[in-house]
């Protein structure tokens, strides 16, 4: 859902062909300060 909003809103301030580029970049940003996710947990499995 988070990045649907973000799709969205980036079609507002971008062309039709960077909105998806603004959502993966919002997505590689996510995972890279937390792997866990948005609402995951601190704990690491293995």
């Amino acid at each position: 859902m988070i990045i649907g909003l973000i799709v969205e809103m980036a079609n507002i301030w971008l062309p039709g062909d960077l909105k998806h580029a603004a959502a993966l970049f919002i997505l590689i940003i996510v995972l890279l300060v937390r792997p866990q996710g948005i609402f995951g947990r601190k704990e690491r499995i293995g």
